[in-house]
Order: C-alpha cells, then sequence, then structure tokens
C-alpha cells in the first residue's frame, strides 16, 4: 500500500474519520489494528516478525527495570540477539554467505554454501532499530518501561513511519502515544500541506528523474561522462525527494491525528560539508548511529587515530544498514573517509576559508558537499564498485560536452527547479517548515495551484515503489 497510490488514501480517509470520533484509549487500539492492516496489505505472513519484535522487547523492557544489574544484563543480550538476529537472517544471511564462498574460491577451496529463499520484509531495518532504541534506553536508565502493551505495540508498528521512518527513540514518541492528542485546524494545515508537498516531491520530481536514470544507468550502450554526470545528478535529486517525500507523507499523516513526528531532513544540499550533511540527511538515522553506536566507542573524547576507526565503523555499519551488497558498503566507506578528513582537517580548511570572501567560500563549500553526496551515491545505479569507477572515471577522460544531451538537462533542470527553490528559501529564512508557517494564504493557494497543475500534467503516476522499502 503505497503512500502514492489510491489504495492508501482510500485506507487513510476512513482511518482518520474513525479515529476523530473515538477517545484516547480507543484511538490507540484502533491506531494499532489499522498500522496491522496497512503492514498486512503487503504481506501478511510477515506481521509475525512485528509481533515477535514487540512481545520480545515488551517483555524485556519490563525486566530491564530491575535493580540488580546482573539480572538485567541477560535481557539486553537477548533483545539484542532476537532483534539482530532477525535482520541478520532475512537481509544479511545471503550476502554473507555468498561473500564467504567468494573468499573461499579465490583461495582454492570450492564449498557449497546454502542460501536462504526468503523475501526481505518491508521496513524491517526501521522498526527493529526503533524497538531496539527503546530497550537499549531502558537498559541505560534514560526512558522508563512501557507497561502497556497496546502503547508500546503501537509505538513499534505506528503505520505512518513503520516501512521507512523516521526512526523515533521510545523517550520522544511514547509519551505522545501515552498523552491525549488535540486535533487542532493547525494541526490540519500542516499535516495536509506536508501531505500534498511529499506526494509532490516523489510522483513529480523523484519518479521522473528515475525515468532519466534508467536511460542513462540502464539503457543499454556506453554512456559518455556527461550523460553520467547527468545521471548523476538526477539520481541525487531522485533519491532525496523520494525518501524525503514518503517522510514529509509520513509527518503529515501524524499530524493529522495530532502526532508529531521527528524532521527527518533539513535542506541536506545545502550542507558545507559532508559533517554537515550528515546532521541534516536521514537525521533519525544519523544520530541512531551516534548515540548508539558512536558514542558507545568512545565518541570524539579519544585518539585521533581512535576517532578515524569510530567514524569509519559507523559508516561502514550505516553502508551494510542500507542494503547488503558491497556497493552499500564502499559507499558508507567512503562517507567513513569523507568524514575523517574533513573532521582531522578541519583547522587547516577553517583557515584556508578565512582567505576568501565568505559568500564565495560557502558556495564552493556547497558545491563539493552536493557532489561528493552525488559522486558517491551513484555507485547505488551501478552493478558493481568497478562499474562505478568507470563511470567516474568517464567524467573526467570521456566527457563529450555535446548538445544532443541539453534536452536531458533541461527536463531535469525543470523537474528539480521547485525544491532547490524551496530549499533555498528554507535555508534564507532557517525554517524547515516555511512552506506551512511563512507563506500568506494567497501565497499558499498559487502555489498548490502551480504544483497540482504540474502534477496533473507531468506526474508519474505509475512510478516505482519509495526507494528506501528496500533497506
Amino acid at each position: 500500500m503505497l503512500f502514492n497510490s489510491f489504495e492508501f488514501f482510500l485506507f487513510l480517509v476512513p482511518v482518520l474519520c474513525a479515529y476523530a470520533l473515538l477517545n484516547h484509549r480507543w484511538q490507540n487500539r484502533f491506531l494499532l489494528v489499522a498500522s496491522y492492516v496497512f503492514y498486512g496489505a503487503w504481506n501478511w505472513k510477515f506481521l509475525g516478525l512485528i509481533a515477535f519484535s514487540t512481545c520480545l522487547d515488551y517483555g524485556c523492557g519490563i525486566k530491564l527495570a530491575a535493580p540488580d544489574t546482573k539480572r538485567r544484563k541477560p535481557y539486553l543480550w537477548l533483545s539484542l540477539a532476537g532483534n539482530l538476529g532477525l535482520l541478520a537472517t532475512f537481509k544479511y544471511f545471503n550476502f554473507f554467505a555468498q561473500s564467504m564462498q567468494s573468499l573461499l574460491g579465490q583461495a582454492g577451496v570450492e564449498v557449497g554454501i546454502p542460501t536462504l529463499a526468503v523475501i526481505l520484509p518491508v521496513g524491517i531495518s526501521f522498526y527493529t532499530f526503533q524497538t531496539l532504541s527503546y530497550t537499549l534506553d531502558v537498559h541505560a536508565r534514560r526512558t522508563e518501561p512501557c507497561k502497556n502493551f497496546i502503547d508500546f505495540a503501537l509505538f513499534v508498528s505506528f503505520f505512518p513511519q513503520l516501512v521507512a521512518g523516521p526512526i523515533e527513540k521510545s523517550r520522544r514518541f511514547l509519551p505522545q502515544i501515552r498523552a491525549p492528542r488535540q486535533l487542532t485546524v493547525r494541526g490540519f494545515d500542516e499535516g495536509c500541506t506536508l501531505i500534498f508537498w511529499g506526494l509532490f516531491k516523489k510522483v513529480f520530481v523523484a519518479d521522473n528523474c528515475a525515468l532519466i536514470v534508467d536511460q542513462i544507468f540502464r539503457g543499454g550502450g556506453e554512456p559518455t561522462g556527461f550523460q553520467y554526470l547527468i545521471g548523476s545528478w538526477a539520481f541525487a535529486w531522485q533519491i532525496y525527494c523520494d525518501f524525503s517525500g514518503y517522510t514529509d507523507i509520513a509527518r503529515g499523516v501524524a499530524k493529522l491525528m495530532g502526532f508529531d513526528l521527528m524532521l527527518n531532513f533539513n535542506m541536506p544540499y545545502f550542507a558545507r560539508n559532508i559533517s554537515d550533511f550528515w546532521r541534516r540527511w536521514h537525521i533519525s538515522l544519523s544520530t541512531w548511529f551516534k548515540e548508539y553506536l558512536y558514542i558507545p566507542l568512545g565518541g570524539s573524547r579519544v585518539s585521533k587515530p581512535r576517532l578515524a576507526m569510530n567514524l569509519m565503523v559507523v559508516f561502514v555499519v550505516s553502508g551494510l544498514w542500507h542494503g547488503a551488497a558491497t556497493n552499500f558498503v564502499v559507499w558508507g566507506a567512503m562517507h567513513g573517509v569523507g568524514l575523517v578528513v574533513v573532521t582531522l582537517a578541519g583547522p587547516h580548511i577553517d583557515k584556508f576559508a578565512a582567505r576568501l570572501p565568505p559568500r564565495l567560500w560557502t558556495v564552493m563549500a556547497v558545491l563539493l558537499t552536493f557532489h561528493f553526496a552525488t559522486f558517491t551515491f551513484a555507485i547505488w545505479q551501478t552493478p558493481t564498485a568497478g562499474a562505478w569507477l568507470d563511470a567516474m572515471g568517464a567524467i573526467l577522460t570521456k566527457f563529450d560536452f555535446q548538445t544532443r544531451h541539453f534536452g536531458t538537462l533541461g527536463k531535469l533542470s525543470g523537474y528539480v527547479a521547485i525544491p532547490i527553490v524551496v530549499q533555498y528559501l528554507q535555508k534564507k529564512h532557517e525554517d524547515p517548515a516555511y512552506l506551512y508557517t511563512r507563506l500568506s494564504k494567497r501565497a499558499k493557494v498559487s502555489f498548490y495551484l502551480l504544483l497540482l497543475l504540474l502534477l496533473v500534467r507531468f506526474g508519474v503516476f505509475e512510478g516505482d515503489e519509495f526507494i528506501y522499502f528496500q533497506f
């Protein structure tokens, strides 16, 4: 049941109407049932995995409240083993089995390692990390265990953010589930704005960019360096508008019911360095890794070699979280290297920047960061890391700047113009909520009519599912 499908709105409207008529306790029960119906529409067999994670961590959370540290520790390990075991089985078993078989083959040892014929459950990485954060927080005494099973089950399976986040921490989201929500005109306005803007980013921008990406990376023949550059730009905007579009819709639907999901994207393509980029891109995941992996490893309060190692570990694991493939691991490692360079060379970079006019340095830094993100994202579109190196090499050695490709570049510019302008205005006013806090009613109506016209005329309504569903 895709957010950009007619079926979803046939599901959402009755849910919202029934929700508005119920009291707080029944709202939570009803939303839990609706969330299981929503997820079951993908594949009802995977409902058992969510139920397993829910029961496991609810029980472990109760036991982790014990005052005796020795009695608490086994339940933390039980939660970690259960949740990570699910991920290892459904997402990583075949990847590691095939990798091991390949390594042994290169060493001259031919071994047939069995693989599992399983389908990756939609959103398993998201809800597993969400429920894991709960047991880790309870163990660290950062939050109290949830004593109401319905509330906890809803925290794990809340349908707007179930399959692609944002990944909410229990200490932020459980209080919203426990407390009565207020349905307000302002919440309705903000929710509708986010839903409409998210749909526009997905249906008009992302899915049209996807046509360009597919044409260049999978259209046959050997693209020129100029085509690879256009394709890389297109994919950078495709993945941003696809993922942030999902998040906007999820936040909008939640606001219609009185919930406030965290901001997951904050003008990432205006970041001044790769560290700044990760403070703005997929914020819920980057903060998860910072709190539950980077800081336990020692964070930044260690020697420089250890700091570099910590950053590399976090981003290699982040790459593996994104996908069970070598390309994703290499992508994570490249971002780890980028973070190490920016972190350790920061003082030297600041000295260089001080010699330039501030506005010039800002433009240079933003463009460099955007293209680092763009060229590393491109590895997701090539079958192997070697093919990615060939594509990036073509940009440098086989650019072939030809006017026949200007039509494709013009289309791409038309698709991304509005998101660029909106991000610029958000950045200028330092307000990610610019669309529903700054625009006058007349400007908002005019803007919506423009988006609607573009959607009806150029929207791709038969587009693919959201990219991050595969993670």
